[in-house]
């Protein structure tokens, strides 16, 4: 099986980074993998958003149109339906970034090109490259970052201008035919590349030269990809640079040296004054103890997406030096531009710099504690001025929460005004969520002021917004919902059952720090996935067995109609094979037989699964 063959490919590329595959383009055509591609996306919120061709999504999908588009890759004459290209704004700011819509066939061709590139190039990823791949998130970066930045002191944050518009599409087709002898497949990307964007702003049409379109399966693995190539120049850079250097062992310095010579010599005495003694320690403690030239150098590395971040305890004209080299080999040798203004160097001992979010920081205030244990006699150690400090940028935060309309632009709490229409459940149910995910994403930090003052924001804000929905006062709300807004309702199911639930402005679990992703098996997931697959299945309404298509619908699971949660799309995608026939009934509003759910539920192969799902 196809799918088995990507794991093995997978493990191969792990053994042999280095090695040459060819006959790439027979995978491409295989029908298996185009239906592992159709069932990751399947459910995705944007699987129904059309491109040019308003008909062009996986709504209808079908066999026939998956095997007419893997002819047309035989026979080399496919090529790219015109993508969509709107403009959405950036996170606090006035600009925008350009978003591609492709259509149905083209996300599917993509996503079987992404399943053969993971195979092939994830093994060989280095370890601390994070952005956008399977099983890492930004909290796994983050937290290399809290344990492997002890004692740095400078930081260079890069910033790359513009990076995935500017990628150069004949340097990117060089990088991967060092590894992908394969013409055919080039050649397909090549085309997804250069494919023609209808930018509705401007009501143009362009064919792009540089540059992948953000928003395609594809671009985020392409990026990785040509950005690897950074990762090695910084690894090769510091062995060409640093390491050669640096040969001298460990050692004092000269007035740590002399401390410790002091203090040995009265320990040897008959008569020792443990006073003085203790004094000398804590003098020692604060002390320099290592002779600046012989520490050994770091140069700690983290990269997401195009975002990098540089920690080391090199001298200052060191790390320019670095700045100064990688934005020469980014300008000559990928074509990328470093941004000078937005790149920074800082010394993480006086400032902090910002990178995913959070304000990291070296903390540089001295403490020296008494340590006691069970096993050892107790003794000094000093705790402070080396580690690493995550902070929430405060300032940041009431600034998105302002732009949401919880508060005004200094963090006083206002009345959320779009949300006085709605039920006292969803507004609290809004703030709630808001809550959880501040909370659950600055869980690493310290910073409990902080995420106290961010908690009074959203409580006051859904208490102002309640008191201004019903003309009252945010002391008769308080009485209203007490235990922290707890809004008790009834739930009914399918089968007619009801049971009292209710929602709250959620606490998070303050023992839980990471949120780290899930070092799964893809390919068992890619299999299951496949071998589960009802498309091409009979039809549902009439067991026919000819042209059978996959109708998409929302299943509303635990969501009452006309609420805030079914306008804001929170809704699990199902999807139901139908015959043409059956499918026109449905579409055009003429089918009047079982309801949706019923059909579903009675479907024979896959009753048990859709249970789960509703």
């Amino acid at each position: 099986m196809d799918v088995e063959r990507l794991e093995k490919i997978s493990v191969q590329a792990k053994r042999d980074p280095d090695k040459i595959w060819n006959n790439l383009h027979r995978l491409l055509c295989s029908e298996k993998l185009w239906i592992t591609s159709y069932e990751k996306q399947k459910s995705n919120a944007g699987a129904l958003t059309p491109a040019m061709d308003s008909k062009d999504t996986m709504q209808g999908m079908s066999l026939d149109k998956i095997r007419k588009t893997i002819q047309s890759l035989k026979n080399d004459s496919w090529k790219p339906e015109i993508s969509r290209q709107i403009h959405i704004p950036k996170p606090g700011r006035k600009e925008t970034r350009p978003l591609g819509i492709q259509g149905g066939m083209d996300k599917l061709l993509q996503g079987v090109v992404l399943l053969i590139l993971e195979a092939i190039y994830e093994p060989t990823f280095l370890p601390h490259s994070y952005g956008f791949r399977p099983g890492i998130g930004t909290h796994d970066a983050l937290q290399y970052i809290d344990r492997t930045f002890k004692g740095t002191r400078f930081a260079l944050e890069g910033d790359i201008q513009a990076c995935y518009p500017t990628i150069h599409h004949s340097k990117l087709i060089l990088i991967l035919s060092k590894r992908i002898k394969d013409n055919r497949f080039l050649n397909v990307i090549q085309k997804m590349l250069k494919a023609g964007v209808w930018d509705i702003g401007t009501n143009k049409l362009a064919y792009q030269k540089v540059g992948t379109p953000q928003g395609s399966i594809v671009s985020p693995i392409l990026a990785n990809i040509y950005l690897h190539e950074m990762d090695l120049f910084i690894e090769k850079w510091y062995r060409d640079n640093i390491i050669p250097i640096y040969r001298t062992t460990p050692k004092l310095s000269n007035t740590s040296a002399a401390v410790q010579s002091k203090i040995q010599y009265l320990q040897k005495i008959k008569s020792p004054d443990i006073k003085e003694i203790r004094k000398l320690k804590v003098q020692k403690l604060g002390m320099v103890s290592i002779a600046p030239e012989s520490i050994a150098p770091r140069l700690i590395y983290v990269r997401y997406a195009d975002d990098f971040l540089i920690g080391t305890n090199l001298d200052h004209h060191k790390v320019v030096k670095l700045k100064s080299d990688l934005t020469e080999f980014l300008k000559d040798t990928l074509a990328l531009t470093l941004s000078q203004e937005k790149s920074k160097i800082a010394d993480l001992k006086k400032s902090s710099i910002l990178f995913l979010g959070f304000n990291i920081k070296i903390s540089s205030s001295q403490k020296i504690s008494l340590i006691t244990s069970i096993a050892k006699s107790p003794y000094l150690k000093r705790t402070t001025g080396h580690f690493v400090r995550l902070e929430i940028p405060i300032l940041k935060v009431i600034a998105n929460l302002s732009q949401k309309g919880i508060c005004d632009k200094e963090g006083y709490p206002i009345s959320i005004t779009r949300l006085t229409a709605f039920d006292d459940l969803d507004i609290i149910r809004y703030g709630s969520a808001l809550l959880r995910g501040i909370l659950i994403y600055y869980a690493p930090t310290k910073s409990t002021a902080h995420k106290h003052r961010i908690h009074y924001i959203i409580k006051y804000s859904l208490l102002h917004t309640l008191s201004h929905k019903y003309k009252s006062s945010v002391k008769k709300m308080f009485s209203k919902y007490p235990d922290n807004l707890t809004v008790k309702y009834e739930h009914k199911d399918m089968k007619g059952k009801v049971w009292p639930k209710q929602v709250k402005l959620d606490k998070v679990d303050p023992t839980v720090k990471w949120r780290l992703g899930e070092k799964l098996n893809i390919y068992d997931t890619y299999l299951r996935k496949y071998t589960k697959s009802r498309l091409g299945k009979n039809c549902a309404m009439c067991e026919s067995t000819i042209q059978i298509e996959m109708h998409h619908i929302n299943s509303l699971k635990n969501i009452r109609p006309n609420t805030f949660d079914e306008l804001h799309g929170y809704v699990n995608r199902l999807q139901i094979p139908l015959c043409n026939k059956c499918h026109n009934q449905v579409t055009k509003g003429k089918y009047d037989g079982l309801p949706i759910r019923s059909l579903l539920l009675a479907f024979p192969n896959d009753g048990k699964d859709l249970r789960k799902e509703l």
